[in-house]
């Protein structure tokens, strides 16, 4: 899985955006995602 910023692809969703990649098998998909989880929810505590 690739994550990429929104601006890499125009500048209508360069700062609310981001777009993922999904070229991976599904075991890599879920571990991917399982880690996007633990980031955000780690991002999300850091902010409070």
């Amino acid at each position: 899985m690739a994550l990429t910023p929104g601006r890499d692809f125009g500048p209508a969703t360069a700062g609310s955006h981001v777009r993922l990649s999904y070229a991976a098998s599904r075991e890599e998909l879920a571990e991917g995602i399982e880690r996007l989880g633990v980031f955000l929810s780690e991002l999300g505590t850091a902010l409070i």
